[in-house]
């Protein structure tokens, strides 16, 4: 057995359960890979009739059955299941009603359900399939089925709470119909033995529309009971605008179903020349299926895996029976609101890392802006400087005062070899300060100061470039120098 199998069906049956752990790829059947069949014995009278009647028993045996699967293989921690449960005393029909505005279609639902499901109000759980038929007329097909919530809900509680997840919980003759083949026009007469009575569904198409039984002593009648026995079942399956044509009349693994088959069709030769397609089931799911059986399945009658198998073939998008849906279509309400919770939630997260990001950039922004407007203030600051200190000295170059006077004959008089840097008169002391080509400029320019009129000339600083790792002296003037003198009296 692989060791992932997927999903999984089973069909309860009063005397056993029937599993399929199966894998799918694609829609149709040929894409369906059944992994593992096998059936799980029931104590009598645990189920009667799909209703659990020992609810810790029975949870016993699941609890059983899906740990063993957890040690011996490798499954999903709790694993999908579709629930197969017998329709007797159930009920499922369809109907083909007018086309009414969709606002208005779940009140006319509830109140068919009502009218129609012959079980109490405070017992019926119902379930319905919709779709708008095409062409002009415009109706609305419904498939309409209920069930009684005494035997649904144990069912539910014990699938459960034994660590399985619900995908779907249907009628179990509803499947059947998918697996043989049953197209949507034909009726069909489906024959089987249960509890020693021979049961027949009607099909309508694929609908089971009736489920009834034989008298047991049906196989003890004559030759007129027979007839007399057929002629009312027919009458029953029929409506007054219906008569019930059988297309096809099936039988299951059990001689008195077979016999109860053939006598039907031998009627109806005589009654309606027609005879109708005369099928046990075996022979109809090859047909349908091919002769090729499954593998998975080879071990056991096709009647075993009838329900599991229509089960797992069945489009979730489409199922026309699962009284499971409404908990279906919460649940995906709430993977959606969760989702968008959790995208708001990753949009407002992504905003506030938008938000700090560019708070962090306006910050980033704003210190190198400051940093900016402090190099351009030092800058404006330098270049008005440089402005005041230029206008002062032209301002003093051209003053016809006795200092003004002073300064232009001294830099008139100043060689060619000096460049004067500072000159600065306060009272009667004169500093000069600049640099020269060599020593014999600075020995001129203190030669000059003399024959200008000032006294006491000393030279208060001599230095060449190169004295200092610091110094950086004009270019061609490699000797700075200060002179300081007094005027005379």
């Amino acid at each position: 057995m692989p060791t992932e199998q997927g999903r999984v069906c089973v069909e309860l049956t009063d005397h056993e359960l029937r599993w399929l752990w199966y894998t799918q790829k694609g829609k149709d059947k040929g894409s369906l890979a059944p992994a593992q069949f096998e059936i799980t014995p029931l104590p009598k009278g645990l189920i009667k009739q799909g209703k659990v009647l020992h609810l810790d028993t029975f949870l016993s045996i699941l609890k059983g059955y899906l740990e063993q699967y957890k040690i011996d293989f490798q499954l999903p921690r709790n694993p999908k299941i579709d629930i197969g449960l017998p329709l007797q005393n159930q009920f499922i029909r369809e109907y083909h009603l007018p086309w009414v505005k969709k606002r208005n279609r779940t009140g006319l639902l509830r109140y068919l359900a009502e009218e129609e499901i012959p079980i109490p109000e405070e017992e019926l759980v119902y379930d319905y399939f919709l779709e708008e038929e095409k062409g002009p007329s415009r109706r609305l097909r419904v498939i309409l089925s209920g069930i009684r919530n005494s035997v649904l809900s144990p069912v539910i509680f014990c699938f459960r709470k034994a660590g399985f997840e619900i995908n779907k919980v249907c009628f179990s003759q509803l499947a059947w119909g998918r697996v043989l083949g049953f197209g949507p026009e034909g009726n069909t007469l489906f024959l089987r033995e249960d509890e020693g009575q021979i049961q027949y569904i009607f099909y309508k198409g694929g609908i089971p529309k009736i489920i009834r039984s034989f008298p047991a002593t049906l196989q003890y009648f004559g030759e007129e009971e027979w007839k007399h026995e057929i002629h009312r079942m027919l009458l029953y399956l029929s409506s007054p605008h219906d008569q019930a044509e059988l297309m096809r009349i099936l039988w299951s693994q059990d001689r008195v179903a077979e016999k109860t088959g053939k006598r039907i069709g031998e009627y109806i030769k005589g009654v309606r020349g027609k005879v109708p397609v005369l099928q046990g089931v075996d022979e109809a799911f090859y047909a349908f299926w091919g002769s090729q059986p499954l593998n998975a399945l080879a071990a056991y009658a096709p009647e075993k895996y009838l329900t599991v198998l229509g089960l797992a073939l069945e489009d979730d998008k489409s199922v026309l029976n699962n009284f499971w849906r409404t908990e279906n279509l919460k649940k995906k309400k709430q993977r959606i609101t969760w989702g968008i919770a959790g995208l708001i939630l990753l949009v407002n997260i992504y905003g506030l890392r938008m938000l700090v990001s560019t708070q962090q950039t306006i910050d980033t922004l704003r210190v190198e802006a400051q940093r900016l407007s402090e190099i351009t203030a030092n800058q404006t600051w330098e270049r008005e400087k440089e402005i005041a200190l230029k206008q002062t000295w032209e301002g003093i170059i051209g003053n016809p005062t006795a200092v003004g006077q002073e300064i232009r004959e001294l830099t008139a008089y100043a060689p060619e070899g000096i460049h004067l840097e500072r000159i600065e008169i306060k009272g009667r002391t004169l500093l000069i300060q600049g640099f020269a080509t060599e020593s014999l400029e600075v020995q001129r320019m203190f030669q000059q100061l003399k024959e200008l009129g000032w006294g006491k000339v000393q030279l208060a600083k001599y230095q060449t470039a190169g004295d200092s790792l610091e110094d950086s002296f004009r270019e061609g003037m490699p000797i700075q120098f200060v002179l300081k003198a007094e005027e005379d009296d």
